[in-house]
């Protein structure tokens, strides 16, 4: 993660493209070095199913980190291929609007700023 301050390295088109695709075969190494928190063992086995199945099911209690989750899989997902399009939905759009895409904007604005106070760890049972 880039601390305030620092300036962030200039990468070469090659570089770049190697980076993006090790982020696509690594999400959890996405999640770490731009988002700045490590995913745990459950959230690793979603972000592979979702690398690598066209469709991803996921049963978990309430409270789980399951937006923080979809925020950043969100990110993952449109940065890390050419025209990436991602639609959101949740069983009501106040979840939509106010939960996960508050989400989304929060982590956007983390990477832009460099936040790293911003880290996330949930370690509950999702």
């Amino acid at each position: 993660m880039i601390e305030v301050g620092m300036e962030r390295p200039k990468l070469t088109k090659q570089q770049e493209a190697k980076l993006m695709r090790v982020w696509m075969a690594r999400p959890e190494k996405f999640f770490a070095d731009v988002l700045g928190w490590e995913p745990w063992e459950k959230q690793i086995e979603i972000l592979h199913s979702i690398r690598d199945n066209r469709e991803t099911f996921v049963q978990s209690c309430n409270a789980a980190g399951k937006s923080w989750l979809a925020a950043g899989i969100v990110l993952w997902w449109t940065i890390t291929r050419f025209n990436g399009k991602v639609i959101t939905t949740a069983p009501t759009w106040r979840q939509v609007k106010d939960v996960l895409w508050a989400k989304i904007m929060l982590s956007v604005s983390t990477v832009l700023l460099g936040i790293s106070s911003a880290k996330r760890t949930t370690k509950s049972g999702l």
